[in-house]
């Protein structure tokens, strides 16, 4: 998605929205080789599930417990 300005538009959203959401219904990922990036990261929940999802922060909080790296980059909207 490429767009211009600092805010990504609601139509690049509702977009990406589509788009991530069928790659998890067709048994895709998410991520790639760099990492969930902060554009896909509002979908990684629905794509590893509520176990994996916990299991992914509790293992942020033994590395990070501090919450100093990246901090709100993907687990600040989820509790």
């Amino acid at each position: 998605f490429i767009f211009e300005g600092p805010d990504t538009p609601e139509v690049v959203w509702r977009a990406a929205d589509d788009l991530f959401r069928a790659a998890i219904a067709l048994g895709g990922t998410l991520t790639g080789e760099h990492g969930i990036g902060t554009l896909k990261s509002r979908w990684l929940a629905e794509e590893l599930g509520d176990d994996q999802w916990e299991l992914q922060r509790q293992i942020t909080r033994v590395f990070d417990p501090l919450g100093l790296l990246n901090p709100g980059k993907v687990f600040a909207d989820r509790a």
